[in-house]
């Protein structure tokens, strides 16, 4: 069973098409460890933040209020852009939507992408589909009482 976490999809979809990734830079750690390990069982880590630790992709904080404003920005700047957009093309479903993203995202990267600092690939080559299915997905615990 999968996730029900909105942030694995994309994930998903990054690591069946290329590789693996390098560490990523996210704003809010509470969304990948639980800070209450006593209500929390194991390690302390939500599942996506497990599945993050078993793809040896590293999870960086945003600490500082530049780097939490500048995935804000971006953050702010697809929601605005994005839902303009799709009004535009007369979008209204979620496969029209579908289709029709790679022509955005395509459009969106010309105009607003910043070249690498170096053109070295930093994607990682990952295992088959099949490793993938058992990382992303919920893991729990269980014991059987003996009889």
């Amino acid at each position: 069973m999968k996730p029900s976490l909105a942030a694995v999809k994309p994930l998903e979809a990054i690591l069946s098409a290329t590789a693996s990734l390098g560490p990523i830079t996210v704003t809010n750690m509470a969304s990948f460890h639980l800070n209450n390990l006593k209500v929390s069982p194991g390690d302390g880590l939500t599942e996506f933040g497990r599945a993050m630790q078993e793809l040896q992709i590293q999870m960086i904080c945003a600490n500082t209020p530049q780097a939490k404003g500048r995935v804000e920005r971006a953050n702010q700047t697809l929601q605005d852009h994005l839902t303009k957009e799709m009004r535009l093309q007369g979008i209204s479903t979620p496969e029209q939507a579908n289709s029709w993203l790679p022509t955005f995202i395509e459009d969106y990267n010309r105009r607003f992408a910043i070249p690498p600092r170096t053109p070295v690939d930093a994607h990682r080559p990952f295992g088959d589909a099949d490793q993938l299915d058992r990382i992303l997905c919920r893991k729990a615990e269980a014991s059987c009482p003996n009889t």
